[in-house]
């Protein structure tokens, strides 16, 4: 029998302020699993990034582009699918299970590398053209891959509901990605360093910052979704 525990209301419309509170409250609940699911995916890939770079001499374009086709491909959308099934568990009161939270986001790999790969061309199209385009396109697709992640969809289905839920939620969601966005930044200043205490130091931050900027993504879409649901009644 599956233990159980006090179930994470997710189907509640939050302010930024208290979707921040709450993804740190679901991170206290189980921070060691959260890091151990991003640390899983992060480490290998942050090891060969590190040996390909040791020379010094420079990364050839092929590689360089192939190290951030697996960052957008694999890396990223796996630790979604695998955090949004330990924030599913958790929203329903179930005990996250390792085989079956990992059962799960592989079956939903798939889907969710797809919309995390079309909303990453989109957002890159759109900086290119100009900066509010690709700011636009980033903040409406935003939760295209927590929806691959949490419901039946394939990865076109997945990007028109993250339209449909970031309608009139603009300024929101595009507070939340600041947030994100510096949490990330902040970390990639140390990783950048150069001594052996840096980059482990770095390496560790990496995985707190990665689960824990996914986690907020995720809350932020079942916020969107309760929002859709109240205004749908």
């Amino acid at each position: 029998m599956n233990e159980t525990t006090d179930p994470i209301d997710l189907d509640t419309p939050r302010t930024i302020g208290e979707i921040v509170r709450l993804t740190m409250g679901v991170y206290a609940r189980r921070p060691l699993l959260f890091m151990f699911l991003a640390g899983v995916v992060i480490v290998p890939y942050e090891v060969a990034f590190l040996v390909v770079t040791a020379s010094g001499t420079g990364v050839p374009v092929t590689v360089a582009l192939l190290l951030a086709l697996i960052e957008l491909a694999l890396v990223n959308p796996l630790i979604e699918a695998l955090e949004m099934q330990v924030l599913i568990d958790l929203g329903s009161g179930a005990t996250p299970r390792l085989g079956s939270v990992f059962g799960r986001a592989l079956r939903a790999l798939a889907v969710v590398a797809a919309a995390q790969i079309v909303v990453g061309l989109s957002v890159a199209m759109g900086f290119v053209l100009f900066l509010f385009p690709g700011i636009y396109i980033a903040v409406r697709l935003a939760v295209a891959a927590p929806v691959a992640a949490a419901e039946p969809t394939h990865w076109p289905g997945a990007i028109r509901r993250s339209v449909t839920l970031t309608r009139r939620n603009f300024w929101r969601v595009l507070g939340l990605l600041a947030i994100q966005g510096f949490i990330i930044y902040l970390v990639a200043l140390i990783v950048g360093a150069n001594s052996v205490a840096a980059v482990i130091v770095g390496l560790i931050l990496a995985v707190l910052a990665q689960s824990f900027t996914t986690l907020l993504v995720s809350v932020l879409y079942f916020d969107l979704r309760a929002r859709s649901a109240a205004a749908a009644v």
